[in-house]
């Protein structure tokens, strides 16, 4: 059964996991801290920006794939790069179309409508709620043997997507009383001991970059409960004369 907290004990079955995700917050902090340092941000950070989360995306679709397919170790390592980059083009290939409808509805949203901000919330989490099986389902299709097409199974996405929605907000649900509690207590006690310190940045890029491989793998596991598995068209036979 897919939970928040299956997902993380996934991760910790990969004994290297504190060093595979530990690179990705690095790079991380490296790079906000220096984003931070630049008035209204440092535009010419963002194509780095775009290649760490493009790996990162590619590392956590090798990662679907392992635990879809029971492989281990679940996340890659720096022996798998070209295996990674080239999940990360499929990735962001996969993801593209929805993804940039669901942008462009938010930008409506926050150029035409205005409410109190918990009506606010409410909206964007419904809107999100709504767009998010056509993000995600195609990846989990694509993660399962790497091939383009099998993301684009109109039919799985659509028997889909109205249970994903479900067990999106439920995912939601679960990390909004276990992750961002916990964040949220770490975070005011290293702001009562240090103050505004770089402590604080670690934090917060170390949830980044584990809470998106959680939310992933969250998502793999629905693949053939929820999500329905892709099925092989069977061979013709050829005719013997």
């Amino acid at each position: 059964m897919a939970s928040l907290i299956n997902a993380v004990r996934s991760i910790l079955g990969d004994p290297l996991w504190i060093i595979k995700l530990g690179v990705f917050a690095a790079v991380l902090v490296v790079l906000y801290d220096n984003n931070l340092n630049f008035p209204n941000g440092n535009p010419q950070l963002l194509p780095a920006f775009a290649v760490i989360y493009l790996l990162m995306l590619g590392s956590a679709v090798v990662t679907m794939h392992r635990n879809i397919n029971n492989k281990i170790p679940l996340l890659p390592g720096m022996f798998s790069i070209l295996d990674i980059i080239i999940k990360a083009i499929g990735g962001f290939i996969v993801i593209l179309p929805a993804a940039l409808l669901y942008y462009a509805a938010i930008v409506y949203i926050q150029q035409n409508i205005v409410f109190e901000p918990f009506i606010m919330a409410v909206i964007y989490i419904v809107v999100t709620a709504i767009f998010i099986p056509f993000i995600m389902v195609p990846l989990v299709l694509y993660s399962v043997k790497g091939n383009i097409f099998d993301a684009f199974r109109i039919k799985n996405i659509i028997d889909a997507s109205g249970n994903f929605i479900v067990q999106f907000l439920s995912f939601i649900l679960q990390f909004a009383l276990i992750v961002c509690t916990f964040t949220y207590l770490i975070y005011v006690t290293l702001l009562e001991m240090l103050g505004d310190h770089i402590s604080l940045l670690i934090l917060k890029c170390i949830v980044i970059v584990i809470s998106f491989f959680v939310f992933l793998i969250f998502c793999s596991d629905l693949y053939e409960d929820i999500i329905p598995a892709i099925k092989e068209k069977p061979k013709k036979k050829l005719k013997h004369h």
